[in-house]
Formats: structure tokens, C-alpha cells, sequence
């Protein structure tokens, strides 16, 4: 799926990905990666930028903006 194509992945993920997967551009240095319908995402808190792509992407733009407000709410924001 992801041969010839950029992807991303965790850092210290970033080595075996590599061998496991040598077609893959794999840029370890970026949260997100989009190319055309695909979308990875590295480590940390790239699941929320990635559900927020989703949420847009498939215009239901007030549920992200719902769920935006409540991640500033529970980091006191």
C-alpha cells in the first residue's frame, strides 16, 4: 500500500520500519504525512492531528471543532 510512497513513523520506530518496509520514503521527522487518501502518523499526540484530518476530512468540521474544545478544556486552556 505504501511502496513508493512517504509515510511516517515514531523515531525510535524509524529503523525497523525501514528494513521491514525499504520501498517506503519513511521521513521520521514529521508528525503527519498525507498523500492523496493515505495518511500516517508518527508518535505522540499525532492521533489527534490525525482524527482531526479525518473529522475534515469528511466535513463533519463541528464535531472536530466539539472535540477541539474539549482537549483546550481538559489541558486547562
Amino acid at each position: 500500500l505504501l511502496d513508493g510512497k512517504s509515510a511516517t513513523t515514531a523515531w525510535w520506530l524509524n529503523e525497523e520500519m525501514k528494513a521491514e518496509f525499504p520501498l517506503v520514503k519513511w521521513d521520521e521527522k514529521k508528525t503527519i504525512v498525507t498523500q492523496g487518501k493515505l495518511v500516517t502518523t508518527g508518535a505522540g499526540f499525532s492521533g489527534i492531528e490525525l482524527a482531526k484530518i479525518i473529522l475534515t476530512r469528511y466535513r463533519l468540521n463541528t464535531l472536530e471543532r466539539k472535540i477541539h474544545r474539549i482537549l483546550l478544556n481538559l489541558t486547562g486552556k
